[in-house]
């Protein structure tokens, strides 16, 4: 358990939930709005799920990574698709409704660290935690951009 770390953030975004999951349907959109991915290559399976690969940087090191994704009614999941023993990665978006053209934007990640990275683990966390607040920001500014263009 020393190893795992969570991370959950929300907004909410006066747009309809349709209008959100659309940012977050785009997959490829990951490289304009996550902190950590620097480009994102984007390998559709069907309509629902596929793979992406991501290369960037997390607080500043280099890192890259290969990732299944699941789209669903409410968001999106991924998780990494090649699992090892050391770093595991998931993680995702739920869209929920709370109001007539309003929703809930919630963003969770999930590491499993490798034992070396523990002692970091309270920087890894405050880093997580501003990274995605920024995300969040960056997804509801796109959304709102979207609809007042409309």
């Amino acid at each position: 358990m020393f190893r795992d770390l969570a991370a959950v953030s929300t907004i909410t975004i006066n747009a309809p939930k349709d209008a959100v999951l659309a940012v977050v349907w785009d997959i490829k959109s990951i490289e304009n709005f996550e902190v950590k991915a620097d480009h994102v290559n984007v390998s559709p399976i069907d309509k629902r799920k596929g793979t992406y690969k991501v290369r960037g940087h997390f607080a500043g090191l280099p890192w890259r990574r290969e990732f299944a994704y699941f789209l669903s009614d409410d968001g999106f999941y991924s998780r990494d698709a090649h699992p090892g023993p050391e770093v595991t990665v998931q993680g995702g978006f739920i869209v929920q409704a709370t109001g007539e053209g309003e929703c809930t934007l919630i963003h969770y990640e999930m590491y499993r660290l490798s034992p070396w990275f523990v002692p970091l683990k309270p920087f890894i966390s405050a880093y997580l935690k501003w990274s995605m607040r920024k995300e969040l920001g960056d997804i509801k500014a796109t959304v709102l951009a979207a609809r007042k263009a409309a």
